[in-house]
């Protein structure tokens, strides 16, 4: 009797233990997404960019195919004419293309041509699972292909990424290294440790047994498994010139895994560690400071800004 009472209790215990890697793993990569409309309206709101100046924009909704079968939507905004400079923004986790407005007028004002797209499962884009640069590294891949086609060969490219979607273009840029440079906001450097860190802020659970739990259920629901979306393994890999821009005292990013990307990577670099603001919330809270770390950047690499 005392050895069935026992299977029985390691047969719940298994049970729980399985529906808490369900239940976690189902937070990371099947979340509810803003929708685009909730992302433009809350912009919008929050005065980060003028409605009736970007509804008069003459742009272009493009759609660029994905090597998994989802199509990436987007919207292409021509710079001065026959401009070369080309700009591509690439969003956070649970965001859109239109949070990347703000950014996009860094650069628009300045006569670049911008892309703003939307990740897989955000947005407008279709796509199963977010995978944390997973699979977006091809998505981005494909955009750079997109847009080499479309403004030629002789273009002067730089990336531009925020929280997910920098972390996402760090691991393009290790992978390929097809812009000229990079500005990396507020990325994770190594996303096990994130989602450790998040897990005790968020629920104070420790590291054991959940991260392995977890790490199990996503590569069979998703196909990867947390050591493969790790930044800093790729950051060393990137040749061409990036800006590592962080607040100071981001609490869901912390800007320490900015210094340690900014360390790893070999070759022409810069660090900003914003003093105002928390997460995503560098260029929001010191826009002048931002704007001027960008210019200082792309002179000290020869790039027109």
């Amino acid at each position: 009797m005392f050895k069935m009472i026992g299977i029985f209790m390691i047969m719940i215990i298994i049970i729980l233990l399985s529906y808490s890697g369900y239940f976690f793993s189902e937070k990371v990569i099947n979340f509810k997404s803003k929708t685009s409309k909730e992302v433009f309206d809350k912009e919008v709101e929050n005065n980060r960019f003028d409605k009736k100046v970007f509804e008069n924009l003459k742009k272009e909704n493009i759609e660029i195919e994905s090597n998994s079968g989802y199509i990436l939507n987007g919207i292409f905004i021509p710079g001065k004419e026959n401009e070369k400079r080309t700009i591509i923004i690439s969003h956070g986790v649970t965001m859109s293309k239109y949070s990347s407005i703000k950014y996009m007028n860094i650069f628009f004002e300045r006569g670049w041509n911008v892309l703003i797209y939307d990740h897989r499962s955000h947005g407008e884009t279709k796509g199963k699972y977010v995978t944390y640069g997973y699979n977006e590294k091809y998505d981005l891949q494909n955009v750079v292909k997109w847009v080499k086609k479309r403004i030629g060969k002789d273009i002067v490219l730089g990336i531009h990424g925020e929280s997910m979607g920098s972390a996402v273009a760090i691991q393009y840029a290790g992978m390929e290294d097809g812009a000229d440079f990079y500005i990396f906001d507020c990325p994770y450097s190594d996303f096990k440790e994130q989602l450790t860190y998040r897990l005790k802020e968020e629920h104070n659970l420790p590291k054991y047994p959940m991260i392995p739990l977890v790490d199990i259920v996503l590569k069979i629901r998703a196909g990867f498994w947390l050591k493969e979306i790790k930044p800093l393994d790729y950051v060393t890999k990137i040749k061409n010139p990036a800006l590592f821009i962080h607040a100071k005292e981001d609490k869901y990013i912390l800007s320490n895994m900015s210094k340690k990307l900014y360390e790893a990577k070999k070759g022409p670099k810069k660090l900003y560690l914003a003093e105002n603001g928390d997460h995503a919330e560098a260029y929001v809270k010191n826009q002048k400071r931002y704007i001027n770390e960008i210019g200082e950047f792309l002179k000290e690499n020869n790039i027109q800004f």
